[in-house]
């Protein structure tokens, strides 16, 4: 009986990060929480549309080992087009674990894509040199080998 459960259920072809739980809650407004969940259901219709399986996956919960399932992870990050005044304010930081798995999912061969804009945080600037967008618009589109 196992062996037709385990066939019954689909093998995701992407892993989309969920991110609302790994920001500081206590400092997320409404704008915020709207902004994250833009960002994630325009990935999920997208992978729905494109016939891709995907899979939410909560980077402050899921242990590594899990996310290494996925050849691929999307990290949507939401922009300055969300705010009214353009800008993300500073406490949308991922939490320092969901940064530390998301490095640690790099190194060990997944991919990971950031989309619109690289996320805020000291530590994964090992993966994001440029967290500044105007600066990113000149630059040119590279793979980092850690």
């Amino acid at each position: 009986m196992g062996s037709a459960l385990a066939a019954a259920h689909y093998v995701p072809d992407i892993g989309i990060v969920h991110t609302v739980g790994s920001f500081h809650q206590e400092r997320l407004s409404r704008e915020d929480i709207a902004g994250v969940f833009f960002r994630t259901l325009n990935a999920l219709q997208f992978a729905f549309f494109n016939q891709v399986n995907a899979e939410l996956v909560d980077l402050d919960y899921q242990p590594l080992q899990q996310l290494r399932r996925h050849r691929m992870i999307l990290l949507p990050v939401p922009s300055g087009s969300t705010y009214q005044d353009g800008k993300v304010p500073g406490h949308m930081t991922l939490s320092p674990r969901a940064q530390t798995v998301l490095i640690d999912y790099v190194k060990e061969g997944g991919t990971l894509v950031a989309y619109p804009t690289p996320p805020l945080g000291e530590s994964l600037k090992v993966l994001f040199p440029i967290q500044n967008t105007k600066t990113l618009a000149g630059a040119d589109c590279k793979t980092l080998e850690l």
